[in-house]
């Protein structure tokens, strides 16, 4: 009974378990997302003390169920919640559009990004998510969307088929959060009130839940979708089943049509 009444203060852990719980379902179906997955997994892990960094100053601060603060400044480790959630946003954002469209990541279909390019991409979006924030006084959300739309652009410059997936992603993305949002609104209805610094937002609300929220949603989504396509060369090929096949002859049937085969033919 105790634990029940916890609930509504430990919303952040509702959300991270929301995702990574439908990110689980889809590793466990498709094998061919698991790689993705995991790799889009560890970029969320090894960014997440960054972003959180800067967030936790004028964004948000929620409540952990270990009751501490992750700063990567001091030393200490990531809390469950954010690794989790690090690990279900992004790998959620990554296997969408594959699962919606029904499609596989089919390697060897472009040319991979090279070393170079991945390496200067990822160190451009860095300086967009963090110079701006130290050196301007830039809020951390707009710093978050320049990076990540920096990314989606890259991708969709270099890659015109992935513009379609990251959209996708990117609007299925926000309509995942936008449900658990609803639901732990309902729970909790100060929840964003006590855990978000939403006299630093822009005031703009969908059902009472900021836009830089929902706007934060559609960025990964686009991001991440591209990401696997563009490093590795992958593309995106059908698995549907050929709607005919041909009939497979019973094994008797088989026998006969051999036998008939071997048969010399008849004289007339």
């Amino acid at each position: 009974m105790q634990f029940l009444q916890q609930i509504p203060h430990f919303l952040y852990f509702g959300l991270a378990l929301y995702f990574v719980a439908i990110t689980a379902v889809i590793f466990a179906l498709r094998r061919d997302l698991r790689r993705p997955i995991i790799f889009s997994g560890l970029i969320g892990i090894a960014l997440a003390p960054i972003q959180q960094y800067i967030c936790f100053q004028d964004w948000y601060f929620p409540k952990f169920i270990f009751g501490y603060r992750p700063d990567f400044m001091l030393g200490l480790p990531l809390p469950p919640e954010d690794i989790l959630f690090a690990i279900g946003a992004t790998g959620l954002a990554v296997s969408l559009y594959p699962i919606l469209a029904r499609k596989r990541l089919q390697p060897g279909l472009h040319a991979p990004a090279t070393l170079l390019q991945q390496a200067a991409g990822g160190v451009i979006a860095l300086g967009l998510l963090l110079v701006p924030f130290f050196t301007l006084g830039a809020h951390s959300a707009l710093t978050s969307f320049m990076a990540l739309a920096y990314l989606a652009f890259c991708f969709g410059y270099t890659r015109p088929d992935l513009i379609r997936p990251m959209l996708t992603s990117g609007t299925v993305m926000t309509c995942v959060a936008f449900v658990y949002y609803l639901v732990a609104l309902h729970i909790n209805p100060h929840w964003l009130q006590q855990e978000w610094f939403l006299d630093n937002l822009s005031g703009v609300m969908l059902a009472n839940i900021p836009a830089e929220e929902l706007a934060w949603y559609f960025f990964v989504g686009c991001a991440f979708a591209g990401l696997e396509p563009c490093r590795t060369g992958a593309g995106f090929a059908s698995v549907r089943v050929p709607a005919h096949r041909p009939k497979r002859q019973p094994p008797a049937q088989r026998v006969r049509l051999a036998q008939n085969h071997l048969q010399p033919a008849a004289h007339a």
